[in-house]
């Protein structure tokens, strides 16, 4: 207070701007709260976008893992289908190979034992029938070297033994034995 009893002019003057002091102090209270609820706003839609980034690209991954097992699980199973049809070809090759040499063993049995006679005749009638009357004889004894049949063919010799018979027999026979592997 001053020697009159009057208040300081700084104390009026403090007191004067005191409502002034608040109305800045509330204005800066709530353009922060403003400023603070714009930031919270903003970092909620950038953690909501990368969120859902990363959903989708996780989403994304597993879908192209998926994508990428289903083309290994097929090429896999087109390979092991591959392994399984080789092995019942060869399996097939190997029948078919044993029943060819059964057949010429037994024919050659037979023939050597004096069972065949009907059979041979039956070729060598063939023979000259499928080869227009050009000569066709028996070429020995047995089936085994030497033995069997022999066309003669212009100036050559074909000896036909008994695995020749069989494969001409096997042949008219195809569907028949393409039926057992059915």
């Amino acid at each position: 207070m001053t020697p009159l009893g009057q208040k300081d002019p700084s104390e009026r003057l403090s007191g004067a701007l005191e409502p002034v002091d608040q109305g800045i102090v509330r204005d800066a209270e709530q353009e922060a709260a403003s400023l603070v609820a714009a930031a919270e706003a903003v970092a909620q839609a950038q953690v909501a976008d990368a969120t859902r980034e990363a959903d989708e690209l996780v989403e994304r991954a597993r879908a192209e893992g998926e994508e990428a097992a289903r083309r290994l699980a097929s090429a896999r199973l087109t390979e092991a289908r591959s392994r399984a049809r080789a092995r019942e070809l060869a399996a097939r090759r190997r029948a078919f190979d044993a029943l060819r040499e059964q057949a010429a063993t037994e024919l050659s049995r037979r023939v050597e034992a004096g069972e065949a006679g009907e059979l041979a005749d039956r070729v060598l009638a063939a023979g000259r029938s499928r080869f227009g009357g050009r000569r066709v004889r028996r070429g020995g004894d047995g089936w085994g070297e030497g033995g069997g049949f022999v066309l003669e063919v212009g100036g050559g010799k074909v000896p036909v033994g008994a695995m020749t018979v069989v494969d001409a027999a096997l042949s008219c026979l195809a569907d028949e034995v393409a039926s057992l592997w059915a």
